[in-house]
């Protein structure tokens, strides 16, 4: 159950490079209550999640070609869902590609 706090929403924005790493942004509009926190999931392994250090930016690395929806959750210090957001992104791109030098 999602508890929602007046004046408090959030979105899901992303960007892409061209080397299958993809970065989500939590947009939050209004002021996380003291305690609170954000929880980042996949629906699959096609990338490798990483949480940057803002706690509010997801950068997620291609691992296989896929779709993946990525979901935010924000908890209230007690364990409650304030808000929840997901978002759809693929990785259409090879994760790792083998390169030969030809002279």
């Amino acid at each position: 159950e999602v508890i929602v706090c007046p004046g408090f929403s959030m979105s899901l924005l992303y960007e892409a490079n061209s080397y299958g790493v993809q970065y989500v942004y939590a947009n939050i509009d209004g002021i996380l209550p003291e305690g609170s926190y954000i929880e980042w999931t996949a629906d699959n392994d096609n990338f490798e999640l990483t949480e940057l250090d803002d706690g509010m930016t997801l950068q997620a690395s291609a691992k296989q070609l896929g779709t993946t929806t990525v979901t935010a959750t924000v908890y209230y210090s007690d364990g409650a869902i304030l808000a929840q957001e997901s978002i759809g992104i693929n990785a259409n791109i090879p994760p790792y590609c083998d390169m030969e030098l030809i002279w």
